[in-house]
């Protein structure tokens, strides 16, 4: 068939051939038109999408209710994207950005370029900023990346609560992970947080910029490393020197007892006997002194038990550890304060631990002179070139995710007997665990789930 539109603005058209080129339909819903929505469903649709729920779940929950429903992913992306497009109206996707972090209350600051570009950006939720100010003794730092289309790298900024649980304390998107880029976003953090508010310890992997910045912005404040990255790492890069699991669990368990030296001189002594035990194994021990060793006061027991971390682990009869590391009286002070029927003082009670006085009311968050000057960007950030084919923002996985998907058919977590500091014999599977805090959470914003570094 052809068709031809005349001069009085009517098409005509001619046929060539009547004979179809396939066969008849038998499924209707391969029709776009049959696979529409109703406007109840397309009500509901909307709903699902505002609270974040992914489209194969929407498809699921429609098809609960209407099992022979026809719609397909394909309708449910098309409606989301119809439904972002209505949001959106005639705005800019930046500004609508902009106006939406200002009706919700949220502090942000920019940093544009000489296009007006954004090159920098600082986002903390009014909550955030409340729950940061009364909990500002320790937070974790990391970049994660493949975050949004624009590449930029996003520092999240994490806190950690009372109730040893984690919340978001801010973000940024910054340029690209340099001392300069770490330096202006901690110096935003910093503004937040307000004087008197200053952290005693954060914790991050081994970026260096991040380090030099925490240097420098926060020069009193104690900066260690993550154990669960630094064990990821170890994983990445000595895995495949390793002809089995089993000899591998036992690498990484002897690699756990030099973290855990309670003393120098069992630092010393385990070191000794670890480098000694894999001397025929020199990529991965000249892996972990090239790269951790030299800073080994960042992670080592013997060396970060004397900061307060508000970590959770359980110590040794009483060598003043808990208390100097938690904020808390140890039970023998506790149970001295009981025999002799007295009330505990309350300046053994960090602040940290203490939700008397502490209000969620998002007043007074900011104090006036130290809010950032917000000067309206004129346009996307300058890595918003489309790029044909690169659209999805899901995070790529780590190096040591690769290793570990690699294992996944035939991995099963080994078991097995160790000796710690020459103290006990016990068991231990290699998984998820020793960190330097416990970051077990809540699901409520802004408490939310941070399993792990990235």
């Amino acid at each position: 068939m052809s068709g031809k539109r005349g001069a009085d603005g009517f098409w005509a058209f001619t046929v060539k051939n009547l004979t179809h080129n396939h066969e008849p339909s038998k499924d209707m819903s391969d029709h776009s038109s049959f696979r529409q929505l109703s406007p109840n469903k397309v009500k509901t649709v909307k709903e699902m999408t505002m609270s974040g729920i992914p489209p194969r779940q929407i498809l699921s929950s429609l098809r609960l209710e209407t099992p022979s429903l026809p719609a397909n992913s394909r309708t449910i992306y098309n409606l989301k994207k119809k439904i972002r497009r209505e949001k959106l109206g005639n705005r800019p996707m930046i500004n609508a950005l902009f106006e939406e972090l200002e009706k919700a209350g949220f502090t942000y600051d920019i940093v544009h370029d000489l296009d007006g570009r954004i090159t920098r950006l600082f986002i903390a939720h009014p909550l955030s900023i409340k729950l940061a100010k009364h909990f500002s003794s320790t937070f974790v730092m990391d970049c994660t990346y493949k975050t949004n289309k624009y590449n930029m790298p996003l520092l999240d900024i994490i806190g950690i609560s009372c109730f040893s649980t984690t919340f978001y304390s801010g973000f940024v998107f910054l340029e690209k992970e340099d001392e300069e880029n770490y330096v202006w976003a901690l110096s935003a953090f910093k503004k937040i947080l307000g004087q008197g508010n200053l952290p005693s310890v954060i914790m991050t992997d081994r970026e260096l910029a991040l380090m030099n910045g925490i240097k420098n912005e926060f020069p009193a404040t104690t900066n260690l490393l993550c154990v669960w990255h630094i064990e990821k790492n170890v994983l990445a890069n000595c895995k495949k020197y390793f002809g089995c699991d089993k000899e591998f669990d036992i690498f990484m368990g002897s690699w756990q007892n030099v973290i855990y030296s309670a003393t120098e001189a069992m630092f010393e002594y385990n070191w000794a006997e670890f480098e000694l035990f894999y001397n025929d194994k020199k990529g991965p021990i000249d892996y972990i002194k090239k790269v951790w060793l030299p800073w080994k006061e960042k992670f080592v027991s013997v060396w970060t038990e004397k900061y307060l971390h508000f970590g959770t682990r359980t110590m040794a009869p009483c060598t003043s550890h808990f208390t100097s590391t938690m904020g808390l009286p140890c039970a023998h002070k506790i149970q001295y304060y009981v025999e002799h029927k007295m009330a505990l003082p309350l300046h053994l009670i960090h602040p940290h631990w203490r939700f008397d006085s502490f209000s969620l009311d998002s007043k007074d968050d900011y104090d006036g002179d130290d809010t950032p000057v917000i000067k309206r960007p004129k346009g996307r950030p300058p890595k918003a070139k489309k790029k044909k084919g690169i659209t999805s923002t899901t995070r790529d996985p780590s190096r040591f995710e690769y290793v570990e998907l690699s294992l996944a058919q035939n991995y099963s977590s080994s078991t097995f007997m160790f000796q710690r500091n020459n103290e006990v014999t016990e068991e231990f599977g290699y998984g998820h665990h020793g960190n330097l805090m416990d970051l077990s959470v809540s699901s409520d914003f802004p408490f939310s789930f941070t399993s792990s570094l990235e």
